[in-house]
């Protein structure tokens, strides 16, 4: 029902249901996953309209949600999840906390993806979990040690 940020209204649920839950509970960590982006974001005649910039209007509205999150809550931790989707940006850093730059928790494969990410964004802005071994997506084996040393 509400999906498009870019709206007013979206951004206002969001808002409210944000403050009501952030107000009603003792919350101190926010994680904020962008799995999903706008797929059908409408014509290329709309985009030549400012007006119907959605992407454009979705980040925009995000921002202004994070930012008065932030400072009706300054005790809450947040972190941007970008999934994989290189949806990092250093605009959302002016928000979070810190940022999980990938869902692949393969400590082989977290090596390049850290290495790629350190490239334009501070390392100490980046988190990742530890997981189990063998790795439940490729079967891979690994010593805890190494697992534990890669994040």
């Amino acid at each position: 029902m509400y999906r498009d940020v870019g709206k007013p209204e979206v951004k206002q649920f969001i808002l409210d249901f944000m403050t009501d839950l952030l107000s009603t509970y003792q919350i101190s960590f926010i994680k904020w996953d962008m799995n999903r982006t706008i797929t059908e974001p409408g014509t290329s005649d709309e985009f030549q309209n400012p007006n119907h910039a959605i992407w454009i209007k979705h980040v925009q509205n995000l921002y202004e949600i994070w930012a008065e999150l932030r400072k009706r809550f300054p005790g809450v931790e947040f972190e941007s999840c970008a999934g994989g989707g290189a949806r990092i940006d250093f605009g959302i850093l002016r928000y979070a906390d810190q940022v999980w730059p990938s869902d692949n928790t393969d400590a082989f494969d977290r090596l390049s993806i850290q290495e790629g990410f350190s490239y334009v964004y501070s390392p100490h802005v980046m988190m990742c979990w530890v997981t189990e071994s063998p790795h439940g997506l490729n079967g891979r084996k690994f010593h805890y040690h190494f697992v534990f040393i890669v994040p």
